[in-house]
């Protein structure tokens, strides 16, 4: 391949292997993620926690397409019962580091929840306590890497985006030179700052074009 030649980078996403769950879901799904994991570790600390309004609230997935009845209800009782594990695992087990799953429900209260001046628990929104930005916002308890994006007002998905970049000179066969897995909210104008940075092999591109599926 000729040092000197036109590259194109283009993107696509790439789909998470997760559940679209709303922040509600996202709760509720992350608390009996945490309860598998330590049922299957230490059960002990679960002893006099879990009770038959747990089960009934954390025994299932979380189902998709079905609303909560009183939801404003339901996001404090998931809030406070996901504060009290945390708390149960951090008191008796500090011997142990926590599980995967312990440290996205962690991460996910944080996330959705605030207390206020009072110490009560509160959801968060944009007018109230804030929402994190969708660069870091975690969608999926079982994976915390997936983010969610959106392109125009069709396209939107949780999980990655692919960038591809190869050379379209019009007298010779196109080449891929480069792959990368970003963020789904990466956006393309970050990731052509990244795919620029200076190589091994010299190539000094002397135009690109930028194009979004």
């Amino acid at each position: 391949m000729r040092e000197r030649t036109m590259p194109r980078t283009d993107s696509t996403h790439v789909l998470a292997a997760v559940r679209d769950l709303t922040r509600l879901k996202l709760v509720t799904e992350a608390i009996r993620a945490v309860l598998e994991e330590v049922a299957r570790t230490a059960s002990h600390l679960l002893t006099g926690l879990v009770d038959e309004d747990w089960e009934r609230r954390y025994g299932r997935p979380a189902r998709l397409g079905k609303n909560y009845t009183r939801p404003k209800t339901r996001i404090l009782t998931a809030g406070d019962d996901a504060c009290r594990l945390l708390e149960r695992l951090h008191r008796h087990g500090p011997g142990s580091r926590p599980g995967p799953q312990a440290e996205a429900l962690r991460r996910i209260v944080v996330q959705n929840y605030y207390r206020d001046t009072a110490g009560r628990l509160r959801w968060r929104t944009v007018g109230d306590g804030g929402l994190p930005p969708s660069s870091s916002a975690i969608v999926s308890p079982y994976d915390t890497t997936a983010r969610y994006a959106r392109y125009g007002h069709i396209i939107s998905w949780k999980g990655f985006a692919a960038h591809v970049t190869e050379t379209c000179a019009s007298d010779s066969a196109n080449v891929i030179t480069d792959v990368a897995t970003t963020s789904a909210a990466t956006n393309d104008g970050q990731a052509l700052r990244l795919r620029w940075i200076p190589r091994p092999i010299s190539y000094c591109p002397v135009a690109w074009q930028a194009r979004t599926h």
